[in-house]
């Protein structure tokens, strides 16, 4: 029998219940530092688990436009697990070119690598097996506040 057969099918019998985490991209962006180079800024995603298991959050991989088609690729560690029900907001970084300032529209987008928790899931990342969940989203970069007194 085909190992990958096998391991689809084992896979959607033992996991296909299991819902994508729900992951939707902020509107705006505060830019954190601006040199002659380049604009750093953070876009918020906000991650909620719809599931009856907690769900490890593993990697975000993301690709941002500008108005000027330039693109950057970025990755980020997950770094946390979600209870069910629970949701939390995730900063991206970013960089853009230089002159690329506040009131500039972008676009993000990319995917979220999780995984259940459970011994199953564990043993099938193990094996090679990585869902991911899709956002994509237009922001427009805005200037960081900063908090009084700082």
């Amino acid at each position: 029998m085909n190992a990958g057969l096998t391991i689809s099918g084992l896979t959607l019998v033992l996991c296909g219940c299991m819902s994508a985490p729900n992951v939707q991209v902020g509107e705006v962006a505060p830019i954190t530092a601006q040199t002659l180079d380049a604009t750093a800024a953070m876009v918020p995603v906000r991650v909620s688990n719809p599931n009856a298991r907690s769900i490890k959050l593993v990697e975000y991989r993301y690709t941002v436009r500008d108005s000027d088609g330039s693109e950057w690729v970025g990755r980020h560690a997950g770094g946390t697990v979600l209870s069910p029900g629970f949701d939390r907001t995730a900063e991206l970084p970013i960089v853009l070119p230089a002159g690329t300032g506040p009131g500039s529209d972008i676009s993000i987008s990319g995917s979220l690598r999780y995984l259940d928790t459970s011994t199953i899931a564990e043993t099938l990342s193990e094996w090679g097996w990585r869902p991911d969940a899709g956002f994509s989203g237009p922001v427009e970069l805005v200037e960081l506040i900063s908090p009084p007194g700082s």
